[in-house]
């Protein structure tokens, strides 16, 4: 195939001689009217066919490519991850692999999963090979080149390759290690938002009403139990008598909350409360007592809560005055006895 063009006075002819050998690599044979022989070896493209590549598909060849793009450019190469990197994340949150890719131009890059005996064709291009629809893959210009997990699952911690379509392939390993995070159970103030430490007691009047309120963070798969246990046991068991509200919510990914009401609380209701999550649990004692001035809330809204702490301080300055005035008398009779005498 033989094609020519005018370059100012100059006549350019090219002659271009493709062979296909049984490698599957091109030669290109290029010749200017100066019979000047100049050789180039590409790779051709094979759009994320795995074909014979699957024998290769373990080496990282990127330094064994000396070819060239259609367009005379450079081979493609990697500016990113590490071979042999690992990217960790958490069970029902979104993960993501990345691939930095330089000089594709007309190359496919393809994820696969590698298992013990078998590879898995995730995706080609920005096309999914997989019936899994959490697993995508995207391309931001103007290099890279990611696999998005969303939600991640711990089933799918394993190693994935980055594969580029030449002649060998090119090749990054990456590891992706999806864990399940303990969560942070926790007893929290309705009003300040503000975890309650777990030695906390709260006092409330008779005939008052209860509100407890557990919120849980880092937790990112569905609860098997989510519930409040009074004593051990449950307190959903008592919502016939009425009055008892229990309502549970997910406040944003990560984070659940269960909230606990009861109305026209008696004596009876007192006890150690337990925000019970699966194997996980925080738990507080709550107090009612006849009298409102011995009663105590951190809830400032309930009219008829007071303050323990206030009450002790009220008490001791109470105390306090009286010591003093009783000092004061002892000194005015002494000096009226100096003074006499």
């Amino acid at each position: 195939m033989s094609t020519g063009f005018f370059l100012g006075r100059q006549l350019i002819i090219y002659s271009l001689l493709i062979v296909a050998n049984k490698s599957k690599r091109i030669e290109i044979r290029e010749t200017n009217q100066d019979d000047r022989l100049r050789k180039h070896s590409c790779v051709s493209s094979r759009a994320g066919h795995l074909g014979d590549a699957l024998s290769g598909l373990f080496v990282d060849h990127q330094d064994d490519i000396d070819g060239c793009d259609h367009d005379h450019g450079p081979a493609p190469s990697f500016s990113a991850p590490q071979n042999g990197s690992t990217v960790k994340g958490h069970h029902g949150a979104p993960a993501q692999l990345h691939c930095n890719i330089q000089d594709l131009h007309h190359r496919a890059v393809s994820w696969i999963r590698k298992t013990e005996d078998d590879l898995q064709l995730l995706t080609v291009g920005e096309s999914s090979h997989t019936a899994d629809p959490r697993i995508n893959p995207e391309f931001i210009y103007p290099h890279l080149w990611q696999l998005k997990f969303n939600p991640a699952m711990v089933n799918d911690s394993g190693t994935y390759l980055c594969h580029i379509s030449t002649d060998p392939p090119l090749i990054r390993y990456i590891h992706l290690e999806i864990s399940v995070p303990e969560p942070i159970v926790e007893i929290v103030d309705s009003q300040t938002n503000a975890a309650l430490s777990p030695d906390r007691v709260l006092y409330y009047r008779i005939g008052s009403s209860l509100e407890l309120r557990c919120r849980v963070k880092h937790y990112w798969i569905k609860p098997k139990s989510f519930q409040w246990l009074k004593s051990g046991t449950p307190v959903a068991d008592e919502l016939w008598r009425g009055g008892i509200s229990i309502y549970t919510e997910i406040t944003k990914p990560g984070q659940l909350e269960n909230k606990l009401s009861i109305a026209n609380a008696t004596i009876n209701d007192g006890g150690n409360y337990t925000c019970s999550l699966d194997t996980f649990s925080f738990s507080i004692v709550v107090h009612f007592l006849k009298e409102e001035k011995q009663a105590a809330s951190q809830h400032a809204s309930n009219s008829g809560h007071l303050s323990l702490a206030l009450h002790s301080l009220n008490q001791g300055l109470v105390r306090h005055l009286f010591l003093s005035f009783l000092l004061q008398i002892v000194v005015s009779h002494c000096h009226l006895f100096f003074i006499i005498h």
